[in-house]
């Protein structure tokens, strides 16, 4: 059901939002996923989030209910950048946009980060990371944790108070950065991770040469003490990749397929 679209009476622009209501905003997006379920997505958490900076916004008692119920509408979004889309919207309503309009930057700036996320965070980051620790916690490096801990504080608590007053000064501008570049940077994501992992495996082979060693493990293989034999086809894989997702315009869910099969024809190989 569609709701809370008609034009809002009072027009004067409510500019500024000072910093406390939207640190409070930012502090209350934490709880925003609780709310979710299958039929109205993260809405009820994200209009509470932002309900005291609504409330300062609008005035006017019918605009603010205007303002509340097209955000209670059905709305996904990232759980990392959901303070950036927050700030974009907050802005528009203090500029006391169309609500159409403020929901359709809202659910398409939601949507582009909610898969932009999942590409360049949990499809590069994280993975490139957690490699790198096992790396270190192998060679009995105990900042791995400490690392890890720093990262996480950053990307889950840091980032959503910075991305919140950046959102909420660049207002829709962001949006159509975004949108225009989303594609650009997935893409970028996955080349950049693909790298990664090919450079990884690759380093594997030069150390070989230092130690001799040759066992044949997932962990060998991440901790650098792989044969030369594995880097050559790390790094095959890793061009061969790098020419799908360039020249042949491959999605990495394509090129995820294709490494299955090639895993499943050296398994089989393997047992001759």
């Amino acid at each position: 059901m569609v709701v809370g679209t008609t034009p809002y009476q009072d027009r004067k622009e409510a500019y500024p939002l000072d910093r406390k209501t939207l640190r409070r905003t930012a502090l209350r997006s934490f709880f925003m996923h609780g709310s979710k379920n299958s039929e109205t997505g993260t809405s009820i958490g994200w209009t509470w989030a932002i309900a005291p900076a609504l409330a300062r916004i609008h005035t006017d008692e019918q605009d603010l209910s205007t303002s509340l119920g097209q955000n209670l509408e059905y709305n996904e979004t990232s759980h990392l950048f959901c303070t950036l889309v927050m700030g974009v919207s907050l802005a528009m309503e203090a500029q006391k946009c169309d609500p159409a309009e403020i929901r359709s930057v809202r659910t398409s700036l939601g949507l582009a980060l909610h898969s932009l996320e999942k590409t360049a965070v949990f499809g590069f980051v994280f993975p490139w990371l957690l490699t790198v620790l096992n790396a270190m916690i192998s060679g009995n490096n105990y900042l791995a944790p400490v690392i890890y801990g720093a990262v996480l504080l950053v990307l889950t608590v840091i980032l959503r108070f910075v991305l919140i007053n950046v959102g909420y000064r660049q207002g829709a501008r962001i949006f159509e950065k975004i949108a225009r570049d989303e594609d650009r940077l997935k893409k970028a994501c996955t080349i950049w991770g693909v790298f990664t992992i090919g450079a990884l495996i690759g380093a594997s082979g030069v150390h070989y040469w230092f130690t001799g060693n040759s066992a044949l493990s997932t962990n060998s293989l991440l901790s650098g003490n792989a044969s030369p034999a594995f880097a050559v086809l790390g790094l095959g894989v890793t061009l061969l990749l790098y020419h799908l997702l360039t020249r042949k315009n491959w999605t990495l869910g394509r090129c995820v397929w294709l490494l299955v099969l090639i895993a499943l024809v050296f398994g089989f190989l393997s047992l001759l």
